[in-house]
C-alpha cells in the first residue's frame, strides 16, 4: 500500500538516524501509522452508465430552409441520451451511446416535425504497449429538412427520411514518443426516401495523432471515400442523365484538427478544424467540386457553468456546373454557421441551457440562398 505524505516524512526521519535499530523501528512505525490512517480503497466499478432527458422549447424562422416564402414556427423539443462505458481494467474497453431528438413545430404547415435517432457501439483492445484494435458500429435514423443541393440536380432543401448503418474496423499503433498512427476502413449503407437514391459508401482513413500538453492533441486525416448509388444514373457535364452505368462519387479528404486545453484544469478549450475535399463523379463531371472549410470552437467550463461559441465557414467551387442556362458562370456556394450555447448546473442532477444557432447559405444562384435563426431553451435531467 502506498505511503501517505506524512508517513513518507516519518520514514525519512527514521532513516536519517545512524542507529539501525531505531531506523528500523521508525520505518515500521511509519508503515503502521500509514495503514491506520489510509482506509481501504474500494475497487473501481467496471461499468459506468448515465442517462439524460432533455426538454425544451424554441423558435425557428425558416423551417423549410428556403429563400422564398420561408415557413416559421415555435417548437417543442424532447430528447434522451444513454451512455454506457466499460473500463479496460481486465479485457477490452467498450462504449455505447444512444441518443434521440424529437422536434414538433406548433404552427408548421409544410414541416410538422423533425426526428433524429443515433446509436454507436465501439469496442477496443490493446495488444502489448503500442498496438490497439477497434471495431465500431453505428446506426442513424433521421426525418429532417436537409439541404441536398451539393450532390443533387435539385438546388432546394427537402424533407428527407433515411437510415444509415456504418461499420468501422480500425487499428492504431504508437510511434515511440512521436504520436499515434491510426488506420480505419469504414463501410456504410444509406437508405433514403424518394426522390433520393440509396447508396454504399466505403474507403480507408489514415490519421496521425500527436498528443501534447494538458491532454491536448492535434491530428491530420487523409481519407478516400467511394460512394456507389444503387440506381441513380451517370450524368453528362450538363447534368442530364445518361443510360449505362450507375453514378459513383470518388471523394478525397484532408483534414487538420486541433483540440487544445489552455490550463491543467481544462477550463478553456479551443477546437480548430481545417478541411479540404475533392469530389469527382464517374460521368461527365457535373458533380465535381472543391470544398474548403474552417471552423473554430471556444469552450469555457467552470464548476457550474459551461459556455461555448462555434463558427464554421465553408466554400464550394464547382468545376463544370454553371449557374443557369442564361448565366454561364461557374457555380459557387458559401456556408456560414454560428452556434452559441450556455449551460448552468442547478442541482447535481439538473442543468438549464440556452442556445442560439444561425445558418446562412450564399451562392451565385439565388434559388440556393437561405438563412435561418434558431433559439432554444430547456432543462436537462441527469441520472
Amino acid at each position: 500500500m502506498p505511503l501517505t505524505k506524512r508517513a513518507r516524512r516519518r520514514r525519512g526521519l527514521g532513516l536519517i538516524n545512524r542507529r539501525p535499530l531505531l531506523a528500523a523501528a521508525g520505518v515500521a512505525l511509519s508503515i503502521a501509522v500509514s495503514r491506520a490512517e489510509e482506509p481501504d480503497i474500494p475497487p473501481l466499478p467496471l461499468w459506468y452508465p448515465s442517462f439524460t432527458v432533455t426538454t425544451g422549447a424554441g423558435y425557428k424562422d425558416n423551417t423549410t430552409l428556403r429563400n422564398e416564402a420561408p415557413e416559421e414556427s415555435p417548437f417543442l423539443k424532447g430528447g434522451l441520451e444513454f451512455f454506457l462505458m466499460r473500463l479496460p481494467l481486465e479485457g477490452p474497453e467498450f462504449q455505447f451511446t444512444l441518443s434521440g431528438d424529437d422536434v414538433r413545430y406548433l404552427s408548421g404547415d409544410e414541416v410538422e416535425k423533425e426526428q433524429l435517432l443515433f446509436s454507436n457501439a465501439n469496442i477496443s483492445q490493446e495488444f502489448g504497449s503500442q498496438w490497439q484494435a477497434s471495431f465500431g458500429l453505428e446506426f442513424l435514423y433521421f426525418d429532417q429538412v436537409v439541404d441536398v443541393s451539393t450532390v443533387e440536380t435539385n438546388r432546394v432543401s427537402e424533407q428527407v427520411r433515411g437510415e444509415h448503418i456504418r461499420a468501422k474496423p480500425g487499428i492504431r499503433r504508437g510511434v515511440a514518443d512521436h504520436g499515434i498512427i491510426e488506420l480505419t476502413f469504414p463501410v456504410a449503407r444509406h437508405w433514403y426516401s424518394s426522390p433520393l437514391d440509396d447508396d454504399w459508401e466505403y474507403g480507408p482513413n489514415l490519421s496521425f495523432i500527436r498528443p501534447y500538453g494538458h491532454e491536448s492533441e492535434w491530428r491530420v486525416n487523409f481519407a478516400y471515400e467511394r460512394r456507389d448509388y444503387e440506381s441513380r444514373l451517370q450524368t453528362d457535364e450538363d447534368g442530364t442523365e445518361q443510360s449505362g452505368s450507375n453514378l459513383s462519387f470518388n471523394q478525397h479528404r484532408v483534414e487538420f484538427v486541433s483540440r487544445h486545453h489552455f490550463d491543467e484544469e481544462k477550463h478553456w478549450r479551443a477546437t480548430t478544424k481545417l478541411g479540404y475535399k475533392l469530389n469527382q463523379d464517374n460521368g461527365g463531371g457535373y458533380f465535381d467540386y472543391l470544398r474548403f472549410q474552417v471552423s473554430e470552437q471556444i469552450r469555457y467550463r467552470a464548476k457550474n457553468w459551461e459556455i461555448s461559441a462555434e463558427a464554421r465557414v465553408g466554400f464550394y467551387e464547382y468545376v463544370k456546373q454553371r449557374v443557369s442556362e442564361s448565366d454561364n458562370s461557374e457555380r459557387e456556394r458559401g456556408e456560414v454557421l454560428v452556434i452559441l450555447r450556455v449551460e448552468r448546473q442547478l442541482a447535481r442532477w439538473l442543468r438549464a441551457f440556452g442556445e442560439y444557432e444561425f445558418e446562412q447559405v450564399l451562392a451565385n444562384d439565388d434559388i440556393e440562398e437561405y438563412s435561418v435563426n434558431v433559439v432554444t431553451a430547456g432543462l436537462m435531467w441527469e441520472f
